[in-house]
């Protein structure tokens, strides 16, 4: 079951709704390549059906869910499907993403991690607060 959760800023207009984990409708990970870009998708199919994917006893390979991701330049958060493969010999592939507004890599958020600490990409100032949350699948 996945997680959502709406971000708002106590100063302006700025609202978000953001999703985590994996829901119903993302179940398989063939349900999440299909959401990902065609350069992204390209990749992990060729990974998936020209390599040996590493078998992890008691783990999840490939691991796949929805991830809060931020930008390091304008601020901007944004929910995105990361995907891990670890496949041959230690390699792996992870997908990255780019800010929609500046092109800037954007950082994966730790899921625990507080967003009231980060300023708003609208107005600047820190005055995050969670407006909502919810379970979703």
């Amino acid at each position: 079951m996945g997680r959502a959760f709406g971000v708002l800023c106590l100063n302006c207009d700025y609202s978000k709704e953001s999703l985590l984990g994996v829901g119903g409708l993302y179940f398989s990970l063939e349900n999440v390549i299909s959401n990902l870009h065609h350069t992204k998708r390209k990749a992990i199919n060729d990974i998936l059906n020209n390599h040996d994917v590493v078998e992890v006893p008691f783990g999840v390979n490939p691991e796949y869910s929805a991830k809060i991701y931020r930008c390091s330049k304008c601020e901007g958060l944004s929910s995105r499907f990361y995907v891990k493969i670890e496949y041959d010999d230690n390699q792996i592939y992870e997908t990255t993403f780019k800010c929609t507004k500046c092109r800037t890599v954007l950082e994966m958020l730790d899921e625990n991690e507080n967003l009231e600490n980060y300023s708003c990409p609208n107005c600047k100032m820190p005055m995050l607060g969670i407006s909502s949350f919810i379970c979703w699948d």
